[in-house]
């Protein structure tokens, strides 16, 4: 885990944006002024992926994405100071340090 004054390495912040998913997550998380449950996160991102509504998302895809969130994509974007997520309430929240990330995407 990154104290909040130590700099993300080039390596961290290549190896967090190669996936397509939590990219997505950043510029959902970016577009949220509060912090979002990660239930709803996981609904906003199968249905960019699947260019559908959340309404339209059957309940394998909401399950999928939600549990590679949980498992994998939110605890490596925590891990690298880009995310917060309390697990007691489920909501998870863009930190400030993620505008360091800016600079690497399109």
């Amino acid at each position: 885990m990154f104290s909040n004054n130590e700099e993300l390495s080039q390596d961290t912040v290549f190896d967090v944006l190669s996936s397509a998913r939590r990219r997505e997550t950043i510029a959902i998380l970016r577009e949220e002024d509060t912090p979002i449950e990660l239930t709803t996160l996981a609904e906003i991102v199968a249905a960019r992926e699947n260019d559908t509504s959340v309404e339209e998302l059957s309940s394998q895809d909401r399950k999928r994405v939600y549990v590679s969130l949980y498992q994998t994509h939110v605890p490596k974007m925590e891990d690298a100071g880009l995310v917060e997520y309390d697990q007691e309430t489920s909501m998870v929240s863009l930190k400030a340090r993620a505008a360091e990330i800016d600079q690497y995407l399109g």
